[in-house]
């Protein structure tokens, strides 16, 4: 009896923790008017500039903008988004063409690879699109069937640990992905180890060092443009000055290494606050030590949509921020309603019309592209 009642209290706890987390996550944030990146303390190592506005000192270039396919990401048989949906990814191409999107991006885990029809939609998804004129981008998202559960990445694992594979078993895995999705679709950008410990290090039964996860990422890299030389290496992380699931350190790592293979490094917000933090955190870090590379607004939405308004505010600021601070790139993430996978995160309702949202991209992107 002591036992059923222990139990039935653990997740009770474990319910109103998970209910101070999202509700923290959707809380209304600060209004758009007031959203302006703040300066972050990142210490005193002696290479560091003293700066008082963020750095803009690279010659300006054309902003590139992204989108996923939602009806392809993630999916595989027996997964509760489903397969991979052919037409309907097409049909979200289209959208993005209209809105004038110069990529789409695909996310993949490892459980697809292993199907040959969703590799078959995968191919005919990847030839739509480029007979549409739009690059490819794909995210390489490791096994998910070894992950740890996401209350678990969030709140137990901050820096990985919690998955099923060993070491040596995820870099065979991942390195397997990474070959294939390479020598099949030979990609504009791929998206290595994104939001490396958190996400990707939870398919891990053990924590690994930055050091590790540097010269695994500087190892694929290496893997990639031996491959195709052309393509862009990108990582996407989350670069947050004070939460605790933030790859601050592993960014820090990466940019001070300045390995030529890795090309642009994104930020990953879901609010006007992250947002904020993560441009701020990114840029200084990229002048500290002096990069080589490109920063993205890797993707981005608000994640928990109070109104089409908010939403569209949010997006119009963010587009603002990203070309005053010179950043290369823009990728919207949950491009369109669809419930059980992206909800109401969309700039696209389910049945594919338009949300005010995509109005305001479609319009910024005209204006950017007029200006050139």
């Amino acid at each position: 009896m002591n036992k059923i009642i222990l139990a039935i209290l653990s997740i009770l706890i474990l319910a109103v923790i998970a209910g101070i987390f999202f509700a923290k996550r959707g809380q209304q944030p600060l209004p758009i008017t007031a959203l302006t990146p703040t300066i972050v303390n990142l210490g005193s190592d002696s290479d560091v500039q003293d700066l008082s506005a963020l750095p803009n000192s690279k010659a300006k270039t054309v902003m590139v903008f992204g989108a996923t396919v939602d009806s392809a990401s993630y999916r595989y048989p027996g997964h509760w988004y489903g397969s991979i949906d052919e037409e309907a990814s097409k049909r979200e191409i289209d959208a993005m063409v209209e809105m004038g999107i110069d990529f789409f991006r695909i996310d993949v885990r490892s459980e697809t690879l292993g199907y040959a029809e969703e590799m078959k939609k995968l191919d005919n998804i990847v030839t739509y699109g480029r007979s549409k004129g739009l690059r490819v981008y794909f995210g390489v998202f490791g096994m998910e069937t070894w992950m740890a559960s996401w209350l678990d990445m969030f709140w137990t694992y901050p820096n990985g640990g919690g998955g099923k594979a060993s070491w040596d078993d995820f870099r065979k895995m991942y390195t397997g992905e990474v070959d294939t999705i390479m020598n099949r679709y030979k990609p504009d950008y791929i998206m290595i180890i994104p939001e490396a410990r958190r996400n990707i290090g939870n398919q891990v039964n053990s924590v690994r060092t930055v050091d590790e996860w540097v010269i695994y990422t500087k190892e694929l890299a290496a893997k990639i443009k031996n491959i195709s030389p052309s393509t862009k290496v990108v990582l996407n992380e989350v670069v947050r000055s004070e939460d605790k699931n933030s790859s601050v350190d592993y960014v820090g790592a990466i940019m001070k290494d300045n390995d030529k293979n890795i090309d642009i490094i994104g930020i990953d917000p879901y609010s006007p606050e992250e947002l904020n933090d993560e441009m701020s955190t990114v840029t200084r870090l990229a002048e500290r030590y002096k990069w080589h590379g490109r920063l993205r607004i890797g993707e981005t939405n608000i994640f928990n949509v109070k109104d089409d308004d908010y939403q569209k505010k949010y997006f119009e600021t963010a587009i603002d921020l990203a070309i005053e601070n010179n950043f290369e790139g823009f990728v919207v993430f949950y491009f369109r309603d669809i419930p059980g996978q992206t909800d109401k995160r969309g700039i696209l309702n389910n049945d594919f019309s338009k949300k005010p949202a995509y109005e305001v991209i479609n319009k910024k992107i005209e204006s950017i592209r007029q200006s050139e």
